[in-house]
């Protein structure tokens, strides 16, 4: 499983991690994702180095690596970037040969698996001194989220889990169309049991239920179509598409709804959309 969820998917054909995932879409948000992220690592950073006692060589694993950005943004912010080792797992090969192609100054180690794997993967790969992952936990089920928990706590690793949707979406304008569009986005996160806005909430109980302690921080997107159209467009598209796949009734209102965002974009649309970080750290 990779990136994010339906609410940053991009158009509704992305929505399903059975589907491929647009890189294109990764690199577009990856700006928002920084922004978002910067504004928390204040308080998240800090309370990981605290705490974090890695090796010589610092092992990362990464779940649901993607194209690399959460590499991107984090490495340099660890200790000893240069000697850092990151194991990159993802279920699809296209996104880790992207993740690949990274020009960096650390060693990877693309892994092909889904989360569900992670105790064997944790089991094969050795000791790492963080496992950390980006728009991912929303995607999950109760069990593979629960499954990812009792790895990580049985590892006994800190956990950095980053871009979880709260399923806070601000327009502004507002516009009549947003609440019944919203309803059915939040109805399509949930589908075939997925947490989506849910996970962020959810983790950090399950991780406090084993006696850990969980730091939290907003990390909204702020998004101007003045500043990022592309984005904004996409984000749109996404969100509405989505909507409709839930409620294909909602056909007729989504396309109105675009048009009119659309047509707003070009003298200022702002979008919030809203997420939450998490830290996991073993007791003390």
């Amino acid at each position: 499983m990779s990136a994010t969820g339906a609410s940053e998917r991009g158009p509704a054909p992305e929505l399903e991690l059975e589907r491929p995932i647009d890189a294109d879409w990764l690199a577009l948000r990856e700006p928002a994702d920084t922004r978002a992220r910067d504004a928390a690592a204040g308080t998240l950073l800090p309370a990981l180095l605290a705490r974090w006692e890695p090796a010589l060589a610092p092992r990362v694993l990464d779940l649901g690596s993607g194209t690399g950005a959460n590499l991107r943004w984090l490495a340099p912010r660890l200790p000893r970037p240069e000697a850092q080792h990151w194991l990159l797992l993802d279920h699809d090969q296209h996104l880790l040969d992207r993740g690949a192609d990274l020009d960096r100054g650390l060693s990877t180690t693309p892994v092909r698996a889904d989360v569900t794997e992670l105790p064997g993967v944790l089991a094969a790969s050795g000791p790492v001194d963080l496992v950390t992952a980006a728009a991912l936990l929303d995607l999950l089920t109760l069990e593979e989220l629960g499954a990812v928990v009792s790895a990580v706590v049985a590892a006994g690793t800190p956990a950095l889990f980053s871009l979880t949707v709260d399923g806070g979406v601000t327009l502004d304008p507002p516009d009549p169309g947003d609440s019944r569009l919203g309803t059915a986005f939040d109805a399509h996160q949930r589908r075939g049991g997925r947490l989506g806005p849910r996970a962020g909430e959810v983790g950090a109980g399950l991780f406090r239920a084993r006696g850990w302690r969980v730091v939290e921080a907003p990390t909204p997107w702020e998004l101007s179509s003045g500043d990022e159209p592309a984005l904004v467009e996409a984000w749109s598209q996404g969100w509405a598409g989505a909507a409709v796949e839930h409620d294909p009734d909602l056909g007729a209102d989504a396309d109105g709804w675009l048009a009119r965002r659309r047509e707003q974009a070009s003298t200022g649309l702002g979008v919030v959309v809203g997420h939450v970080d998490l830290l996991a750290l073993p007791p003390e």
